[in-house]
């Protein structure tokens, strides 16, 4: 079973490369090159988010920006993740593993709401089923405590 809660690690960011002090090398761009911003989807910033989560990663997803059912979803996911942080090392109490559970409820809750309702695009649901696979094994890793 991966890490959960405890085991986290502190890793260093790398230093941001000064501007022009070939920051091409660092991208993999030629000079004069412009990265082409990529857009994740939704679907697939949840289901890394959960995976993070499950390491023992901290996570959040930008999607709790939005104004519907999916920024909802969005915003369950952080207030999960930030009880699971402010939990910190040394484990879970039975009190902090179920108040969790009945958080990471909560977002599959809203999430079930969305594909009942065919808010979800067929691609979506593809990677919303491997999403909710990922917060099952956690539900699972919190209620093993």
């Amino acid at each position: 079973m991966p890490p959960l809660l405890g085991s986290r690690h502190n890793r260093a960011c790398p230093e941001p490369a000064a501007a022009g002090e070939g920051s091409h090398h660092n991208t993999g761009l030629e000079p004069g090159e412009s990265e082409i911003p990529v857009t994740v989807s939704w679907t697939s910033e949840l289901r890394q988010a959960f995976a993070a989560l499950r390491a023992g990663a901290p996570a959040r997803v930008s999607f709790a920006a939005r104004d519907d059912r999916v920024g909802d979803v969005g915003r369950e996911f952080n207030r999960l993740a930030d009880a699971l942080a402010r939990c910190g090392p040394g484990g879970l109490t039975r009190e902090q593993a179920h108040s969790l559970r009945n958080r990471l409820a909560g977002v599959l809750a809203v999430l079930h709401v969305l594909r009942v309702t065919g808010e979800v695009t067929t691609e979506e649901e593809e990677t919303l089923a491997h999403a909710l696979a990922d917060a099952k094994e956690l539900d699972a890793q919190l209620r093993a405590g």
